[in-house]
């Protein structure tokens, strides 16, 4: 019946409302629709894009100041000025630290780490290897380093490879039934078993297979299964490279105002045409050079219309400086660290922002340790024994392969403050001395031996500047220093109210860490019976002269 009612009257059925979906980013419309819908792995986006990439991250580290910035607060950050400090902890069976084999061992790598040994060229030392990994990370997204075994007085040596000779757009199945993704061999677990690398002086495309175990490909990945490296730039580039060509333009446009430019014009009716030829070009365009302070005599019928460009413009700064903060939040780094500018910047905020900075730094300090510093380490002893630079047993292997890694740390920013700080925390039981010397990046057994071998040699003479200066208190528990003590006891004895005793002498000298008392001083305080006659203010009244007799 009703369907009857809908074909007579020619009634439809409205169509169901349409599903509204739940999130406003995925839906579709005139605004996004340049916005991609696919999803797609990082790897697909690396073979399509991976040398790009590099290219434009390599040029704007060379080319722009800012990007050239941030290559230089990686590399100050994470290797600092002395690089990575190596503390070997080789313990004994109680489980305290083996000094004398701890010391052997550090020597040794010390010595292997020198320029000459470390590396296959004989033109780095392990600290500017490590300058020059961060680097390449920075702009290349990743980093390869050789392992060559038996090469070397230790016989351990590293090379560094340019990671554009890992041929990404090499992506095919192996003889061996092994995946190949951009280079990298993989297994059926996706386990890295080998490299397939280009070699630089070789026919094009001939390729080395390199096993994985000679290998260290360093990349900070950002999906699962990612398998090549991005480099660290690269959410801030276009807005880098758009805000640089901005700033050439900006200079330009400047330039331009600052000089006497703009246009010659020519009224139709003029007849003064025919005296223009020595100042037209081939083009017939009238020219002239602007000289700063001069003035020049116009061609009849001509007049001059400038041209002044508004540059630089009222909001050039806050433009750039938004454009700036963009940049350094995407790079994981404060603004002002990657420009250097600490206008309106207080304790309190530079203090905030370098806590949150210093995490990211030290975070990916203990990554690198990861990834290259501690399977160096593990990797280096057991050949540095088979080559008999060290003289120790390859049985206690295991006891010699524990060593810790400290990176770089920084001064505070209120040293006053944070120093008092660490004092109560340890004051109250909740840090240690330890803990505050390694927060500053020292060794403590370092520290330790340092400190007690200052105080045997430059003891006594601290202990006698401390006492001149009043800085040293008084070990009975009175709580005067020396010098208030000394002062008063001389005010005492000078009005008459002390006798000085032999024994204060001896107490006086040996408090504030000077010789002994030499026999003379002794003999002079035993005037009186082992008693030195007091000393007075008081003007002593001369006795009477005596009388005369008379004969």
């Amino acid at each position: 019946m009703f369907d009857w009612i809908k074909k007579t009257f020619g009634l439809r059925s409205m169509p169901p409302p349409a599903a509204k979906r739940l999130f406003a980013a995925a839906n579709t419309g005139r605004l996004t629709a340049s916005w991609g819908t696919t999803p797609t792995t990082i790897n697909q986006d690396l073979q399509r894009g991976l040398r790009q990439l590099r290219a434009r991250s390599r040029d704007l580290a060379r080319n722009n100041d800012y990007a050239r910035n941030f290559v230089r607060l990686c590399v100050r950050n994470i290797v600092g000025p002395e690089g990575f400090g190596l503390q070997v902890q080789a313990a004994r069976p109680d489980g305290k630290i083996d000094t004398v084999d701890s010391k052997t061992i550090a020597d040794a790598f010390w010595l292997w780490a020198k320029r000459g040994q470390c590396d296959v060229t004989g033109q780095h030392s392990l600290l500017t290897l490590q300058r020059l990994i961060i680097e390449t990370l920075v702009k290349d997204g990743e980093c390869l380093i050789r392992r060559v075994k038996g090469k070397g007085d230790f016989g351990y040596q590293l090379q560094m490879l340019d990671v554009g000779l890992l041929d990404e757009t090499l992506n095919t199945e192996a003889a061996s039934g092994n995946r190949i993704v951009m280079g990298v061999e993989l297994d059926e677990w996706d386990k890295p078993v080998a490299y397939h690398i280009k070699q630089a002086n070789r026919l094009a495309g001939e390729r080395l297979r390199v096993l994985a175990d000679e290998i260290w490909h360093l990349f900070l990945p950002l999906e699962i299964g990612q398998q090549r490296g991005v480099p660290w730039m690269t959410t801030g580039m276009i807005r880098m490279n758009m805000l640089g060509g901005y700033e050439e333009a900006a200079v330009t446009a400047a330039r331009v105002g600052a000089a006497k430019m703009g246009f010659f014009t020519q009224d139709e009716t003029s007849s003064g045409g025919a005296a223009l030829g020595e100042y037209e070009d081939a083009a017939q365009a009238v020219i002239t050079d602007a000289e700063p302070g001069t003035f020049e005599t116009l061609p009849v019928g001509m007049k001059f219309e400038s041209f002044n460009p508004d540059y630089p413009h009222a909001l050039y700064g806050e433009f750039t400086k938004a454009c700036l903060r963009g940049m350094a939040a995407g790079m994981g780094v404060s603004y002002n660290g990657l420009t250097g500018d600490l206008e309106n910047v207080n304790y309190s905020s530079i203090r905030a922002g370098l806590l949150d900075e210093r995490d990211e730094w030290m975070a990916l300090q203990s990554w690198l340790i990861d990834v290259f510093l501690a399977p160096m380490y593990s990797e280096w002893l057991p050949l540095a024994i088979l080559s008999g630079q060290l003289a120790l047993p390859m049985s206690k292997l295991a006891k010699f392969d524990a060593a810790r890694w400290q990176g770089r740390r920084w001064q505070w920013v209120d040293p006053k403050k944070d120093m008092e700080a660490s004092i109560l925390a340890i004051e109250n039981g909740l840090s240690t001395w330890s803990d505050v010397l390694t927060s500053l990046g020292i060794d403590p057994e370092e520290f330790k031996q340092r400190f007690q071998r200052d105080i045997n040699e430059f003891g006594p003479l601290i202990k006698q500047m401390k006492a001149f200066s009043g800085g040293v208190q008084d070990a009975v528990g009175g709580g005067d220093t020396l010098k208030s003590m000394a002062d008063t006891y001389g005010v005492l004895v000078r009005a008459g109210a002390v006798t000085p005793q032999t024994g204060d002498e001896e107490f006086m000298r040996s408090a504030t860490g000077l010789p002994a008392a030499s026999a003379e001083v002794k003999t002079a305080w035993q005037d009186v019976g082992g008693v030195r006659r007091p000393v007075t203010l008081a003007v002593e009244t001369p006795p009477p002269p005596p009388e005369k007799t008379e004969s």
